[in-house]
Order: C-alpha cells, then sequence, then structure tokens
C-alpha cells in the first residue's frame, strides 16, 4: 500500500499528519508551499480539484477533506486510537467536534486569511476579515467553556484527532493576534498537549518538510 500525504506549514494538515504517524504506516510527505499557490498548480488540482490541503493519496486514489481522511485512517488502523472506534457515542462526540471545527470555526479563519473564496471585492475581503476574527473570538470562547466541562481531554475519549485540531486552532488565533489570556483553561490545555510526544514530532516533522517543486503524480 501506497500512501502519500498532501500538507501544508500551519495548515489543519498537522491533524492529518499527527495521524498518520499515529499509526506506523509508511508514507510520503509532501508539503505545499500555499503562498506560493502551490495548491493552485495543474499537478496538485488533478489530486484536489479544490486546491487545499490536505490530501491523501492511498495507492493513487485521492481521499480529500480533512474528516474524510481522518476517518479512513481510523478505520484502516483501528488501533491507532485517532478516534474512539470502539464506543459509539464518544465516536459521535468526536466527529461532532471535528465537524464544529471545520465547518464553523474554520470558516471563521478562512473569512480572515483566504477571503477569495468567498468575494473578488476587496472592500467586501477586509469587512470578512474584521467580521471573521470577531465571530472566531466567540468560537474560541466556547471551546474555553467545553475544556471547562470535559477535562483533560475534549470528549473524554483521550487524546484524539480533536485534541490536536484545537492545537491548529491556537496558533491560527497566536497569528491574528487575538488575545486569548481570557480562555485560561484552553491555554493551559494546549501547552499541556503541545509536550506530548506524538505531538512533538508532527510539529517537527511539519517543520522539516520542505515544499516540493510541482511535478507530483498520484500513481
Amino acid at each position: 500500500m501506497s500512501l502519500k500525504l498532501f500538507g501544508a506549514a500551519g495548515s489543519c494538515a498537522l491533524v492529518a499528519l499527527w495521524a498518520i504517524e499515529r499509526t506506523g504506516a509508511e508514507y510520503e510527505l509532501i508539503s505545499l508551499n500555499l503562498a506560493a499557490g502551490d495548491q493552485r498548480q495543474p499537478d496538485y488540482l488533478a489530486i484536489n480539484p479544490h486546491g487545499r490541503v490536505p490530501a491523501l493519496a492511498v495507492d493513487g486514489t485521492a481521499i480529500t477533506e480533512l474528516n474524510a481522511i481522518l476517518t479512513y485512517l481510523a478505520a484502516r488502523f483501528p488501533a491507532s486510537g485517532i478516534l474512539p472506534a470502539s464506543d459509539p457515542l464518544l465516536l459521535g462526540q468526536t466527529m461532532e467536534l471535528l465537524c464544529w471545527f471545520s465547518s464553523t470555526v474554520h470558516v471563521h479563519i478562512a473569512q480572515c486569511f483566504r477571503g477569495e473564496r468567498f468575494t473578488d471585492d476587496a472592500g467586501v475581503k477586509e469587512q470578512l476579515k474584521i467580521s471573521g476574527k470577531a465571530r472566531l473570538v466567540v468560537a474560541l470562547a466556547e471551546l474555553d467553556g467545553r475544556i471547562a466541562q470535559s477535562g483533560e481531554f475534549l470528549n473524554g475519549a483521550g487524546f484524539t484527532a480533536a485534541d490536536i485540531f484545537s492545537i491548529v486552532v491556537w496558533r491560527w488565533a497566536q497569528k491574528l493576534e487575538i488575545d486569548c489570556s481570557p480562555l485560561s483553561r484552553w491555554a493551559d490545555k494546549v501547552r499541556r498537549d503541545m509536550t506530548r510526544p506524538e505531538v512533538a514530532r508532527a510539529l517537527e516533522l511539519e517543520a522539516m518538510a520542505t515544499p516540493a517543486k510541482w511535478a507530483v503524480t498520484t500513481g
């Protein structure tokens, strides 16, 4: 089986990188430079027509969207603990969190960093940044409150993909210079989670990856 993970530094692809590392499977990590527009190159669009990361090629067949990649890896490697597969309720709760991160939090982030997804009007893009950041602050307060209820892990299932997505969101918040000091429970959790060896390993791999020059195939 051939696995190729396509990601980019600073993106939610970190979650997929952590997950594939946790499986113990052999894979190839291919890093894109989003600022240089690698995601819009024909070779990558052949893998993911939406031009986003992450994407996972399995024996040449592409899976796009983070939650789909996590679902595949968790099903293919059930002992990995990426998702709490043995408990349907905890699995549902974890997927609920991942969908919230993807469909709500990530949309606010896209308003701030990827305004071209919503409009070509420069003035509207500026307004999107303002409203996106404001809505993100509200979402982060909700996340902090959830941690107050759940404790060490986001849903009591142990450290899962949802917890590492929380780290990704933290990095985005820092990039946007959001004051996270009122969100002490979330801040403490991120600090603890960042010391986990598996998280440190994923961060190290992300930092070491050199963006590929685009002559990539899926075969």
